[in-house]
C-alpha cells in the first residue's frame, strides 16, 4: 500500500502542476499585452503544462504514466472500472476524445515537447498543443485519483493516510484549482501594477 499511495501522491502532484499551468497560460493569452515579459512567461507556462502532461500521458515507460497506476494489485482488487480499458475510456469520453483523436493529442504534445522544448531544435516554431483537451485528460485523472481513494478508504476506514487523501480530494475539487488560478492571477497582476507604480513614483523622487 505504501508504494501505491507514493506513486498515487507524485501522479497527483503531476496532474494538479499540469492543470494549473494551463489555466495560468489560457489566462495569460487572454490578458492583453504586447510586452515581452508576459509572452515569456506565456511560453514558459505552456512549456510546463506540456511536459508535466507528458509525464502522466506520454510513454509508458515514465514512472508517473496513469498504467503505473492501475497495474498496482490493490487497484486491481478494486474491479474491473479500474482497468486499464476502463481507465483509458473514462479519461477519453470526459475529453471528447476517441483512440483517434487521443493519438492525435498525444502527437502534438510530444511534437512541442521533443522539437522546441526538450531539445530546442533550431527550426522548430513555437506550436502549443490542444492544452484545454489536455486539461481535460488530466482532470479526469484527478478524479480517478479520488475515486481510488475513496474505493480503499472504504476497505480501510481508520487509515489516516486515506483520510487525509479523501479531505484532500474533497476540498481539492477541479472546480475550486480553476477558480483559485483565477483568483492568484487577479492577485499577480493587481501586485504586478502596484509594482510598477512603485517604479514610476521612485523615479519621479529621484528626479
Amino acid at each position: 500500500m505504501t508504494k501505491l499511495l507514493d506513486d498515487l501522491s507524485h501522479m497527483e502532484g503531476a496532474a494538479w502542476k499540469c492543470i494549473r499551468m494551463a489555466h495560468f497560460f489560457d489566462l495569460v493569452s487572454a490578458h492583453p499585452s504586447d510586452d515581452r515579459f508576459w509572452i515569456f512567461v506565456q511560453n514558459a507556462l505552456g512549456e510546463s503544462a506540456c511536459l508535466l502532461w507528458c509525464h502522466l500521458f506520454g510513454s509508458r515507460s515514465d514512472p508517473l504514466h496513469y498504467t503505473k497506476l492501475v497495474a498496482h494489485a490493490e487497484v486491481e482488487a478494486l474491479g474491473t472500472r479500474f482497468s486499464p480499458a476502463a481507465v483509458k475510456g473514462r479519461l477519453l469520453a470526459h475529453a471528447g476524445l476517441n483512440d483517434a483523436t487521443f493519438d492525435a493529442l498525444w502527437e502534438q504534445v510530444k511534437r512541442c515537447r521533443d522539437k522546441y522544448i526538450a531539445h530546442r531544435q533550431p527550426d522548430a516554431e513555437v506550436e502549443f498543443p490542444q492544452l484545454d483537451r489536455c486539461v481535460l485528460v488530466a482532470e479526469a485523472f484527478r478524479d480517478l485519483l479520488a475515486d481510488v481513494v475513496d474505493a480503499l478508504r472504504k476497505q480501510q476506514p481508520r487509515d489516516g493516510e486515506l483520510l487525509s487523501l479523501h479531505r484532500f480530494y474533497r476540498e481539492q475539487t477541479n472546480a475550486t484549482l480553476k477558480r483559485s488560478c483565477e483568483r492568484e492571477f487577479l492577485a499577480g497582476l493587481k501586485s504586478a501594477s502596484t509594482w510598477a507604480q512603485a517604479g514610476v513614483d521612485a523615479a519621479h523622487g529621484a528626479a
